[in-house]
């Protein structure tokens, strides 16, 4: 009668070491995120965070200042890769169209970001 929970707990045991490797890789996952996800709580505080990304330019505004981009995971604020419109200075858009290929620093504050700098590829 007391084979049944041993032999539970034998296969769970025998799982659980077949799974090593994933446990770890997961473990490191989830750090990670959690990494990102505290440098995002510090960039939705009254302390902005400045980062670097790629991207690829959408769409222009400069009347309005605005510049979308299609870019990529930016980790400093905990954002995956996404299109999203930026507040941008004018001049900083007058070289830039719909289609270019960049690097841009940007400095995120809250839930946006304003384009600090930006450069062709």
């Amino acid at each position: 009668m007391n084979i049944l929970p041993r032999l539970t707990s034998a296969i769970a045991l025998a799982a659980l070491s077949a799974c090593g490797n994933n446990a770890e890789e997961l473990r490191d996952r989830n750090q990670n995120t959690d990494s990102a996800r505290s440098q995002a709580k510090v960039a939705s505080a009254q302390h902005p965070v400045m980062a670097t990304s790629d991207g690829s330019v959408t769409q222009i505004d400069q009347a309005a200042g605005k510049v979308t981009i299609a870019h990529a995971p930016i980790p400093e604020a905990g954002w995956p890769a996404m299109t999203m419109t930026f507040d941008a200075d004018a001049a900083l858009l007058a070289d830039i169209e719909p289609g270019d290929d960049i690097t841009f620093d940007v400095e995120i504050a809250k839930s946006g970001g304003e384009v600090k700098a930006i450069r062709k590829k």
